[in-house]
């Protein structure tokens, strides 16, 4: 596999589980019954090759399903800060935030 699929793959994962979901919100049932599309989904990423690979993973997904996908890059200097920041909200501004695995201990050290 290539350098870009093997980095592509957990984001096709999350991609496909996105859609799997058994409940449906109010919002979507909705839109279903009036024949509007559903709501794009909002993912996060920074910014990095395999990213723009995801963007074109994204542009697939969507020309099959006709569901909205948009891939946000975030500069890497700010994104760990700026996804912190998201989760403290009552709702985030992304529907699926790829994080870095390093996060998991930086967090656990400080309690979180």
């Amino acid at each position: 596999m290539t350098r870009l699929s093997l980095h592509a793959l957990p984001a096709l994962a999350l991609l496909a589980f996105a859609g799997c979901g058994g409940d449906s919100s109010s919002e979507d049932e909705a839109a279903a019954a009036s024949g509007e599309p559903p709501a794009p989904l909002t993912i996060w990423w920074f910014q990095w090759e395999p990213a723009d690979g995801l963007e074109q993973l994204a542009a697939d997904f969507t020309a099959e399903t006709g569901i909205a996908v948009d891939v946000q890059q975030i500069p890497l200097s700010s994104y760990q800060e700026k996804v912190i920041l998201e989760f403290g909200n009552a709702r985030t501004a992304f529907d699926i935030v790829i994080g870095d695995s390093q996060w998991i201990g930086r967090r656990a050290t400080k309690g979180l």
